[in-house]
């Protein structure tokens, strides 16, 4: 990987141009990049964003973002974008994404495991446990103020790399045409309303929770499971229990 301080990649180069260019087409040479709330960047065949929407990025102010049909395996890079309330990504490659460039989390700022935090625990079993344990609550959200997020198309096998877990205001979830078999991972999302599923390889409605079961007001799924009876009673019971 890259140091900080290398001079920026041949593709960095190229989508920053890129970016700069639709900005000047579409809003003027004189405007601010500050100033932008909403970039669409799709079918550019854009493979990496570089630093553009990395931390101290010119968009920091974007609320909407759309990179739609590219051929970008990472999200990483979108850490600067702290104020995002809408990604749109479908139909592009974070199936193929590992380890942090899949994750809506990253570690929180400042922390450590301290020599005495691995000394109160006894054994090697122990402190295995107590770091994932701390690991865990030491997560943030990458983008702390998403609300939408599309990820259509994107090859995804399972919605648990993703970590969404932490972007507790997401509201809208897409994730239509994947390969995904349960959807699991999105223990959390308190504030979920839609979800559309549809186009995947769903086989048992059960794995989602019964919390985003109850909370949502949308649910597109077309799996032959969903259109059952054991579904229609799953739900019920859901709603019974709840009450």
């Amino acid at each position: 990987p890259e140091g900080s301080n290398d001079p920026p990649s041949p593709a960095s180069r190229k989508t920053r141009a890129a970016c700069l260019h639709l900005q000047e087409e579409q809003l003027g040479s004189s405007c601010s990049l500050s100033a932008i709330r909403g970039l669409d960047v799709s079918n550019l065949r854009i493979k990496d964003v570089g630093a553009v929407f990395s931390v101290g990025t010119p968009f920091s102010s974007l609320t909407e973002l759309v990179l739609d049909t590219n051929q970008i395996s990472s999200i990483a890079a979108l850490g600067g974008l702290t104020g995002l309330i809408a990604l749109k990504m479908s139909n592009n490659r974070l199936g193929d994404a590992e380890g942090p460039a899949a994750s809506f989390a990253v570690p929180a700022e400042g922390w450590t495991v301290s020599a005495t935090d691995n000394n109160s625990t006894s054994s090697n079993e122990g402190i295995g446990a107590f770091r994932a344990a701390k690991q865990l609550q030491a997560m943030e959200a990458l983008l702390p103020n998403l609300q939408v997020l599309h990820l259509a198309g994107n090859g995804l096998s399972s919605l648990k790399p993703l970590q969404l877990q932490y972007t507790t205001g997401l509201r809208c979830l897409c994730v239509q045409g994947n390969e995904l078999q349960r959807l699991d991972g999105l223990e959390g999302l308190t504030q979920l309303r839609e979800l559309v599923a549809d186009k995947n390889k769903l086989r048992c409605g059960h794995s989602l929770s019964h919390v985003v079961w109850l909370l949502l007001n949308t649910l597109w799924c077309h799996c032959s499971w969903c259109r059952s009876v054991a579904c229609r009673q799953y739900i019920f019971l859901c709603c019974c229990s709840h009450l």
